[in-house]
């Protein structure tokens, strides 16, 4: 913080890493449950996307090949 004393201003030099630990042990983590729910929810939707970008690919090589013959 800084504190304002004679028109100057100190600055305090926190011992970061400290901070920090005290900053995680206030982190609410996630419950097991909860993380393997949400890697599901990834992989489907990813794999759903990868699905659908190759299917777009494969339609655009098709139209392109046509229209170059």
């Amino acid at each position: 913080m800084a504190n304002k004393t004679n028109n100057k201003i100190e600055v305090r030099k926190p011992n970061f890493f400290a901070e920090c630990m005290g900053e995680l042990r206030r982190v609410v983590w996630p419950k097991r449950d909860d993380v393997v729910a949400s890697v599901k929810v990834v992989i489907v939707s990813t794999l759903i996307i990868a699905v659908l970008l190759g299917l777009l690919d494969f339609g655009f090589t098709a139209a392109f090949r046509a229209i170059m013959r």
